[in-house]
């Protein structure tokens, strides 16, 4: 994408109106996890040409990895307009009215992402998710279960349920299908975090901290990001309470000052 980047420069330098030249480096900048830098430049592409599909399409997509879910959702509404047989616009809008709450909204999204791609796995995994937000356990279980038959290198079946187990309150099997997981994808950092959320349910302070820290750990390997961004707030709550019950004061400090950086 960086030598791709270095050609579309070029012509949009020969050519400030090639609609084509400021979408496809746009494109590429998100690729690139530069999505504000991608904005820019697909706010370039839609002013030239309102009419196309994925220019509106990559421009939600940027927002949606910035969490600006509610302007996501504007350019994915109208990409729908544009394209509406394009799986991949609805299940993003989908992921983003989920990370609204809006997890019924969210499901009707999946439906049609399912409807226009049934192959696609992440359809029914995001599917299975919003249902176990919305408290439908046999719905979400039945969509990991078609995620995992799709594509089962892919889809960590045990992660799934044990999320499942969680949101129940069985933190014991929680924690046993999560051991589970571990032993398909020992280096998934998430499944460690999920981990440690269910043994400070159980009060196992200790090995939850002990689960966060190994998460931290791998997710630090692959990842130039905090940490602590990865985790909404209301998990961000949870690893806060773990670091505060196993008195570790400097990563709580850590914490609030993330916390306080990002709330300005």
């Amino acid at each position: 994408f960086k030598e791709a980047i270095k050609d579309l420069d070029k012509a949009i330098e020969l050519n400030p109106e090639d609609f084509g030249a400021w979408k496809f480096r746009g494109i590429s900048k998100y690729f690139l996890d530069q999505e504000q830098e991608a904005i820019k430049d697909l706010d370039k592409a839609i002013e030239l040409n309102p009419e196309d599909s994925s220019s509106w399409k990559f421009r939600g997509l940027c927002k949606r990895y910035l969490e600006k879910f509610k302007e996501a959702i504007k350019d994915l509404d109208k990409a729908i307009e544009l394209n509406p047989e394009d799986s991949d616009i609805w299940y993003t809008r989908g992921r983003s009215k989920y990370w609204l709450n809006k997890y019924k909204e969210a499901i009707k999204d999946f439906d049609k992402a399912i409807e226009l791609d049934p192959e696609d796995s992440n359809n029914w995994e995001k599917r299975g998710y919003a249902y176990l937000k919305n408290l439908k356990y046999e719905l979400a279980e039945n969509d990991y279960k078609k995620a995992y038959e799709i594509d089962e290198d892919k889809i960590n079946f045990n992660h799934n349920i044990g999320e499942l187990f969680y949101e129940k309150k069985d933190y014991y099997n929680a924690i046993r299908h999560y051991l589970e997981a571990l032993k398909i994808d020992p280096k998934k950092f998430g499944i460690y975090a999920d981990m440690s959320f269910a043994k400070l349910e159980l009060g196992d302070y200790e090995n939850a901290l002990n689960d966060l820290k190994k998460s931290e750990k791998l997710f630090k390997k692959n990842n130039d990001k905090e940490f602590f961004s990865i985790f909404r707030n209301e998990n961000l709550k949870k690893v806060l309470r773990i670091y505060e019950l196993n008195n570790d004061l400097e990563k709580v400090e850590e914490i609030l000052e993330f916390l306080n950086k990002n709330n300005k």
